[in-house]
């Protein structure tokens, strides 16, 4: 595959969005080759199941402006490495 170390971000306009996205990558397979990461309001609940989620913040696209913005220095990875965002 490509470049491993590659992110993308995409911004989803509703979490059941993200959530049926997600759930679409897995019934096709693609979760061998991709990771999603849901990062929203509800983030907090699912830490314990996935250790790679950042702290919560607020819904839907806001995200980026209020949780990952201003707290840039810890999505460092995603950040430096993204290569694709839709």
């Amino acid at each position: 595959m490509g470049d491993p170390t590659a992110r993308a971000l995409y911004l989803y306009p509703t979490k059941a969005l993200a959530q049926d996205q997600a759930r679409s990558l897995q019934a096709f397979g693609l979760t061998r080759h991709v990771r999603p990461a849901i990062y929203d309001g509800d983030t907090l609940a699912r830490n314990a199941r996935d250790p790679q989620a950042q702290q919560p913040g607020d819904h839907h696209p806001d995200m980026l402006h209020v949780g990952i913005l201003p707290h840039h220095t810890q999505w460092a990875d995603l950040l430096a490495n993204l290569a694709f965002v839709w």
